[in-house]
């Protein structure tokens, strides 16, 4: 779009909000902005503002280029802008607009198309808890390319005022680096939660539950984001299409598969995920480099007993859990080789030749490193 269409299409939004009894810069957010479900060509945008505004983007190119594309929306108080046909690796400045006002200013980059990146993974931040409010801050000095959140993110996922406190202690966060979602029984709140979680995370507004399974080619590398809480029968099956797939796709990356409860728990007699256990078989056959997940409430790392490595990161703001090694089901699925009972957050560096996990602690020290060698 040029900028003289830009101009015109602005003027017009303002002048009809006008017409209608909406005046400029009357609006004001109150959630986000909130980078959302980003890739190497796009970018997901969501915010709220306080009265109903029409909403868009503009956004230029980093290092003073005029480029400036914006998407008008309807009038409403929930605004959602998909970014497509961007640059890989390429940082932009945007800004946040109502009624053709700016109202916020920042910036992101998109994901590398190919070679290095880096992922931070943090779970169960179970907002209003304060944790998370420290550990932000420490996440975003180690310039992640992007967040993975590992679900229960809030306590209770019906309570509106949990949501808006989320969005506040990851405020200065979550505005320039994006974030793929993960929900957790907690956001799901025996289904009174979806409605809210939906709302504030989608990469469209058609709802349903494929907003919460997915899979995201990262540089080559799988990500299979999997909805253990509430996901019926078309996920499971999708995630079986999907591994296998990928088993027979020889240029594909590494696969990661990601969801709230894990195949494994450590936490008392906690059984784990029982569905997810029954596709360890087929994991292995696809070759799965990693299991993540959170759930409990501390740290824990292992490997099954067909040969994959799998981390439990759910040191995000819920109360601490003590670890008991000896969990009897556990003793079926694999083997604890290093634990931590603390807040903290994971961070993976994945190159060509491997990848790297470290797990920060919420004083900033880097308490645990397992490097994994294994090509791409």
């Amino acid at each position: 779009m040029s900028k003289a269409l830009f101009s015109a299409v602005i003027s017009i939004t303002i002048a009809v909000a006008v017409l209608f009894g909406v005046g400029a810069n009357s609006a004001e957010i109150v959630i986000g902005p909130v980078l959302e479900f980003p890739g190497a060509d796009r970018m997901t945008i969501f915010w709220e503002t306080d009265v109903a505004a029409v909403g868009g983007i503009a956004l230029v190119v980093g290092g003073g280029a005029e480029r400036i594309r914006s998407t008008v929306l309807e009038a409403s108080t929930a605004h959602r802008v998909v970014l497509n046909e961007l640059l890989p690796a390429t940082e932009y400045s945007y800004s946040v607009l109502a009624d053709g006002v700016s109202l916020y200013t920042s910036k992101f980059k998109t994901l590398p198309a190919e070679g290095d990146y880096r992922v931070v993974l943090v779970g169960d931040i179970h907002a209003p808890a304060e944790p998370f409010s420290t550990l932000a801050p420490l996440i975003e000095r180690k310039s992640p390319d992007f967040v993975v959140l590992l679900g229960d993110l809030v306590c209770e996922g019906e309570n509106r005022h949990e949501w808006d406190s989320l969005f506040e202690l990851g405020r200065n966060l979550f505005d320039h680096v994006p974030v793929f979602p993960v929900i957790g029984d907690h956001d799901f709140d025996r289904g009174d939660g979806v409605h809210l979680y939906e709302r504030f995370f989608s990469e469209s507004d058609d709802g349903g539950e494929k907003n919460r399974y997915y899979v995201e080619n990262i540089c080559g590398d799988l990500f299979i984001f999997l909805d253990v809480e509430s996901g019926g029968i078309r996920q499971w099956i999708w995630f079986a299409d999907t591994l296998m797939k990928a088993a027979q796709d020889a240029g594909r990356g590494r696969i990661y598969v990601l969801s709230h409860e894990g195949v494994v728990s450590f936490k008392g007699n906690r059984k784990g995920c029982f569905l997810l256990k029954h596709f360890l078989g087929i994991m292995s056959y696809a070759g799965v480099s990693a299991l993540i997940s959170g759930h409990d409430h501390h740290f824990v790392a292992g490997r099954t007993h067909n040969g994959i490595d799998f981390f439990v990161t759910g040191g995000g703001g819920g109360a601490l859990y003590d670890i008991n090694p000896e969990n009897f089901y556990a003793k079926f699925v694999g083997v604890m080789e290093e634990s931590y009972k603390g807040y903290h957050f994971l961070v993976m560096d994945v190159s060509d030749k491997g990848f790297t996990v470290t797990v920060v602690n919420q004083k900033g020290e880097e308490i645990y490193r397992k490097e994994v060698k294994e090509p791409r």
